[in-house]
């Protein structure tokens, strides 16, 4: 919901719909970095193209997915925050490494013991 709160500083005036939860993971290209599973932006791109074009384009002036997943452009590249494509009017961001538990997997997690460090 603090998403929704920040948009009336970025897009004052416009209406914000929050889509409901999609599970990307099994159709996206992906590697491992480090221990780490990262999604490529493209996938991200072509999955919100996709969806956009079922709706009327006069009443979307862009689409943005918001993930707690790492995320990369391309093999040249360790990470990215976040990346847009203007043309298309798509972006996505990534939370994941502003988690101060990151890089430490959701399986590591599970498995680990509650402490203070948590």
């Amino acid at each position: 919901m603090l998403l929704l709160n920040l948009r009336v500083h970025f897009f004052p005036g416009c209406e914000i719909e929050l889509l409901p939860t999609s599970d990307f993971s099994k159709d996206m290209k992906f590697r491992e970095n480090d221990g780490i599973r990262q999604y490529r932006t493209d996938g991200f791109y072509n999955y919100l193209s996709q969806k956009r074009h079922k709706r009327n384009p006069r009443q979307e002036l862009l689409r943005v997915a918001v993930t707690m997943d790492d995320i990369y452009p391309n093999e040249s590249w360790n990470f990215i925050y976040g990346q847009a494509r203007g043309i298309d009017g798509v972006g996505v961001y990534s939370f994941a490494r502003l988690d101060p538990l990151f890089p430490a997997s959701t399986q590591t997690l599970l498995l680990s013991p509650l402490t203070d460090d948590h």
